[in-house]
């Protein structure tokens, strides 16, 4: 069985907050491979991963080493991976007898929609960092709040947008997933981009939208963002569920 470490957060246990491990949970679920979660705390992640084998995904500004979750050891391989996009690509290829996040030879095609999508909603993230810390531990919520206040260069709580410049944001993002609600219109039925069945760019994109819900299901920024699009993505988001049996949302 698959051990997938998560962050650890104030939610139930089964459950999470984070978009980049949502992904690999729906990707493991749509495939139906076993997987036990280990919450990690946000000061432990680097400590943790490495007393599992598992590498860096990459270096800080100061140049020091980045360990960060999701991160997988896969006992039947022996392999021991990070990076939410790095695990898909070795899903993929190492259980080639479970369905297909890129059916069709569409590996090329999904990867440059997600990534299309992802960098074209970034900006709406600055508005979900300072929420973080409400959703974890006290402890981590102190050291995350210190370790993003020094790499933001302020503190945290004082980069989030109000006014003129946070209504300008959520327009263009608004924007944004209207373009991308017209591609959908394109696939000639269904609720996915690929018609019925999702991929792998349904499978990322919902787990973009569970990202959003860090706002707050009682906040006023996800009760406007359902209706976008005909409610279109909250939809998507029920589907994707439906469809990898994953109901610990």
């Amino acid at each position: 069985m698959i051990t997938l470490y998560d962050v650890a957060s104030k939610y139930p246990r089964g459950q999470t907050w984070s978009p980049n491990v949502w992904r690999v949970r729906y990707i493991l679920d749509f495939k139906g491979i076993p997987y036990t979660i280990v919450p990690v705390e946000y000061y432990d992640i680097e400590s943790t991963l490495k007393g599992a084998g598992i590498g860096t995904t990459g270096r800080r500004n100061d140049g020091s080493d980045l360990y960060t979750v999701p991160a997988i050891v896969d006992p039947k391989t022996g392999a021991k991976v990070s990076d939410s996009i790095k695990i898909a690509l070795y899903l993929e290829e190492s259980y080639p007898d479970t369905p297909s996040l890129f059916p069709h030879n569409t590996s090329a095609l999904h990867q440059a929609f997600f990534s299309n999508f992802y960098s074209s909603i970034a900006p709406i993230w600055v508005t979900i960092v300072p929420r973080i810390p409400l959703v974890l531990s006290e402890r981590a919520s102190v050291w995350f709040i210190d370790l993003r206040s020094k790499t933001l260069g302020k503190p945290l709580n004082q980069t989030d947008p109000v006014g003129e410049p946070r209504k300008e944001l959520f327009r263009k993002t608004r924007e944004v997933f209207a373009t991308f609600d017209g591609f959908y219109e394109k696939n000639g039925g269904g609720q996915f981009i690929m018609g019925n069945t999702p991929g792998f760019a349904d499978l990322m994109i919902a787990a973009a939208i569970q990202g959003l819900k860090v706002w707050g299901e009682d906040s006023s920024e996800w009760r406007d963002f359902c209706t976008w699009d005909r409610g279109r993505w909250t939809q998507l988001l029920e589907a994707v569920v439906r469809c990898t049996g994953d109901q610990n949302e």
